[in-house]
């Protein structure tokens, strides 16, 4: 039940995304020639005030397939993509089925074999670019999602269906803007006995213009007990 309800939110974001995708075409055409006006000056990153509050849900029932010998806790790692487009030529992609990334138990082939699930965090944060005019020429809307608290035997505390979703998107006329999360690191931030899965999750974008290339990183780090951050 978690697991469409999830879904659900996240569907509707990507139709919320598609849609200021569509309107940033109506932009007025100016000079190619304009140095200044395809040129990225400013840029800034803010986390907006929407969050979901997490709360302990139902379990789900444990994978009878996971066998004790078959499974390593202290070892943790990502059962879930590793790099995924977000912005593909200032549209939203979102594959809900793929594009996320994990933290279990190695030898766990799927989230479902664990129980004690809590409900899905989320973090907003919106990106704002400015020309050398000033003027807004991009501006991003996004929103880092993960399930935690996951346990196995009622042992560790895991990281399931971790994403980057788009949530707004507007692109001025003559721009081209590109996004990718990337998973770098999944580590064991407890002990052997009591493991903690934390991963680090990276947004990377790029714009690009007829006269320049711009790109940059934000880097956000989460783990299985709830905890998530916004790395400097």
């Amino acid at each position: 039940m978690k697991y469409n309800v999830m879904s659900s939110v996240l569907l509707a974001i990507t139709l919320s995304a598609s849609a200021y995708a569509a309107d940033s075409m109506n932009q007025t055409p100016v000079d190619v020639q304009d140095e200044a006006y395809y040129t990225v000056g400013d840029v800034s990153i803010v986390e907006l005030d929407e969050e979901v509050n997490p709360v302990v849900v139902g379990s789900a029932s444990p994978d009878p397939s996971l066998r004790a010998d078959a499974i390593t806790i202290d070892e943790i790692i990502n059962t879930g993509k590793q790099i995924w487009q977000i912005i593909l030529d200032n549209k939203p992609v979102v594959n809900l089925s793929f594009d996320t990334a994990n933290g279990l138990p190695e030898g766990a082939r799927h989230w479902t074999g664990l129980t004690n699930w809590q409900t899905p965090f989320s973090k907003t944060y919106q990106v704002s670019c400015k020309n050398l005019y000033g003027m807004n020429v991009v501006n991003f809307v996004f929103r880092v999602v993960f399930t935690y608290g996951g346990k196995l035997d009622g042992k560790g505390l895991y990281i399931a269906n971790a994403a980057v979703v788009p949530a707004a998107l507007d692109v001025a006329w003559g721009y081209t803007f590109n996004a990718k999360a990337a998973v770098t690191n999944v580590v064991n931030a407890g002990s052997a006995k009591s493991p903690i899965a934390a991963l680090q999750m990276d947004v990377r974008w790029s714009i690009d213009t007829a006269m320049k290339h711009s790109e940059g990183t934000e880097n956000f780090f989460l783990r299985g007990d709830g905890f998530f951050m916004q790395l400097q």
